[in-house]
């Protein structure tokens, strides 16, 4: 139930925030819910990192299949690639990889601060 709980509300977070926060704003915010979660390292990294790593991907695709811009192609070509669509992969990976990280920083962040005991 965590996973789906965060899933949804990392989703929610990438498409509200997504266009008016940059990434490291975002990612605060995915912080923030991986320490309220409250969940093993586990659920928190996949939760976030599923739920971002697919608005990155889906986003840009839908734009792109709505739109019919050449842009990623011509993009994709300037970094060297031979398809727009890998363009987009990478995207979503990146996505992923900071997504779960930035859940999973603050999920730990959170452990550390609650199962602090002080012993003077």
């Amino acid at each position: 139930m965590k996973f789906l709980i965060g899933f949804v509300i990392s989703v929610l977070l990438a498409l509200v925030l997504g266009p008016v926060l940059p990434y490291w704003g975002l990612m605060l915010f995915l912080a923030v819910l991986g320490a309220s979660l409250r969940g093993n390292g586990f659920i928190v990294f996949f939760s976030a990192a599923l739920g971002v790593g697919a608005v990155w991907l889906m986003v840009p695709l839908i734009l792109w299949a709505r739109s019919g811009s050449p842009l990623p192609q011509m993009l994709s070509e300037v970094f060297g690639l031979q398809n727009g669509a890998l363009l987009l992969g990478i995207s979503a990976l990146i996505g992923f990889l900071i997504g779960g990280f930035s859940a999973l920083s603050g999920s730990l962040f959170g452990k550390l601060l609650k199962d602090r005991q002080m012993y003077y």
